[in-house]
């Protein structure tokens, strides 16, 4: 796993298949809104390194995320972590 941060910005990339790799991008702060292209635009090896790859899937989440819990467990389920 490769893991490359850029200001409000973190790159994931996760080798999935003999040609194939998961990218997953976690953004805060006001450009969280930005495409996956755009964001993708701010790590500029990774750009380059997926330049010209055709895409596998759309994108398959995304938030915002940030949410405050009441409570950290229901029943036989416990929130931990991030």
């Amino acid at each position: 796993v490769d893991v490359l941060w850029q200001r409000g910005l973190e790159a994931y990339v996760t080798p999935v298949g003999r040609e194939q790799v998961g990218v997953a991008l976690l953004v805060g702060g006001d450009g969280a809104r930005a495409t996956f292209d755009e964001h993708l635009a701010r790590v500029p090896g990774l750009a380059l390194r997926l330049a010209g790859a055709e895409h596998a899937s759309a994108t398959l989440g995304a938030g915002p995320l940030r949410r405050r819990v009441r409570d950290v467990g229901a029943g036989r389920v416990l929130l931990v972590g991030d």
